[in-house]
């Protein structure tokens, strides 16, 4: 299994299809996983994700030049209009002079003709102004689909990062009860012991919240900045807590990601509560 997804990894990779490799990564994780591979499994998982993100990337820029398109187009369409109607006007003037010069008795005619004129002109200034309208709608939506995706985006690279986390938490236990229980060789049981050090490196939180950070600031600029501007006193796991809420994220998920438990989390939102002066049913 693993050599035919390999295969076909090479495949897609030679023809560039984007989304056939990344199937070959997901599938080449699992099978690492299966065998017990977690590091192997960690990088396939990891490069499927830089292929999902070219993916998302790539479906983003096409629905960007598509909007600029339809811009074009309706703006196009706006000069051809403006261009038209600059012409009516022009030719409706100049038969205003020509009636005027002819005969004095179409005065009246003139005039009602001048009016007519107005309510069109009048009408059309409504029309421009509701396409103006529609035109910031659609910009506004769009701008609401595309912090939507990015909060899906996020809170899925959370959750991929609390599946990590688990991965290794297991793996480290595993070293840790074979390092204790099964007599090893000094050169195994130091290579393990390396291996242990670097799974208890991955497993730093540092890391992992400066990179959601980043991603969590571009989604919400002015989350942190409102925060700290109005509570001055508010902890680096104040603000932690108040963006996992913020995702909706469940109090076993925070619990995971801030290496406490359950109970610590209510906790710490009982006293985030009285510190930014929240009634108790208040979320």
């Amino acid at each position: 299994a693993e050599a035919k997804a390999l295969e076909s990894l090479k495949i897609a990779q030679l023809i560039q299809a984007k989304e056939q490799s990344r199937d070959a990564y997901i599938r080449l994780a699992e099978i690492a996983k299966e065998q017990g591979n977690f590091k192997n499994a960690y990088e396939w998982s990891q490069k499927a994700n830089l292929v999902k993100d070219s993916l998302l990337n790539a479906q983003k820029t096409k629905q960007i030049a598509q909007m600029r398109e339809l811009y074009e187009t309706e703006k196009k369409e706006q000069e051809n209009l403006l261009l038209k109607n600059q012409l009516d006007v022009e030719r409706l003037t100049r038969n205003g002079i020509i009636m005027i010069s002819i005969l004095s008795l179409l005065v009246l005619g003139l005039l009602v003709n001048r009016f007519r004129l107005k309510q069109y002109q009048t009408r059309l200034a409504l029309e421009n102004e509701q396409i103006k309208s529609q035109k910031l709608a659609a910009e506004a939506q769009l701008q609401q689909e595309q912090i939507e995706h990015k909060t899906r985006e996020l809170t899925s690279n959370t959750l991929y990062i609390l599946q990590k986390d688990e991965l290794l938490e297991d793996l480290k236990e595993e070293i840790e009860d074979v390092l204790t229980k099964v007599t090893l060789e000094e050169e195994t049981r130091r290579k393990l012991r390396l291996v242990q050090k670097s799974v208890l490196q991955s497993l730093e939180k540092n890391q992992d919240w400066e990179t959601f950070k980043t991603r969590f600031t571009e989604v919400h600029p002015d989350f942190f900045k409102k925060l700290q501007g109005k509570y001055k006193d508010l902890t680096t796991n104040d603000l932690k807590l108040c963006a996992y809420l913020k995702l909706s994220f469940s109090t076993k998920e925070i619990a995971q990601l801030l290496n406490n438990s359950p109970r610590g989390v209510e906790t710490s939102r009982y006293r985030l509560r009285k510190r930014l002066g929240l009634e108790d049913k208040v979320d």
